[in-house]
C-alpha cells in the first residue's frame, strides 16, 4: 500500500472563523497533540463561520514513507491496533467581535487506500 489519502468534509456550527484545523494521527489512547506518539498529518480548512465544506474531493494526503503513513498502514494491517485522529482547532477571534455562540465543528474523514500491484 502506498497511496493513502483522507478526504474530508467539514461543518462549522460556530459563528467564528476557523483559520485551520490541524490533524494528528497516532495509536489508540493518544489524547493530546503533545503526546510523543501523535504524528502531524496535515491541515483542514480554513473554515469560515457557519460555513460548510461539502466537496468530498478535499484531500488530506498521507505521504508514503512518512511517520503518519506508517501509523495508518500499521492499523490497516493489524486491526487489533486501532488508531486515533486528533483535531486541534485554531480560531480567529478579534477584539470587539461578538461573543461566539455555542455550536459544533464537525469534520468527517474518509480514508482511501490504493493497493499496489505485486509483480
Amino acid at each position: 500500500m502506498r497511496d493513502v489519502q483522507l478526504f474530508y468534509t467539514a461543518q462549522n456550527g460556530v459563528d467564528i472563523d476557523i483559520t485551520q484545523i490541524d490533524a494528528y494521527i497516532g495509536p489508540d489512547g493518544i489524547r493530546s497533540t503533545t503526546d510523543p506518539r501523535a504524528v502531524y498529518l496535515g491541515k483542514v480548512g480554513p473554515l469560515p463561520r457557519k460555513a460548510t465544506i461539502t466537496d468530498a474531493g478535499n484531500p488530506l494526503p498521507v505521504p508514503d514513507g512518512s511517520p503518519a503513513h506508517s501509523v495508518f498502514i500499521g492499523a490497516v494491517r493489524d486491526p487489533s491496533k486501532p488508531l486515533n485522529v486528533l483535531l486541534a482547532v485554531t480560531a480567529r477571534y478579534l477584539s470587539g467581535d461578538p461573543v461566539p455562540s455555542a455550536g459544533a465543528i464537525d469534520v468527517k474523514l474518509t480514508p482511501v487506500v490504493k493497493m499496489l500491484k505485486q509483480e
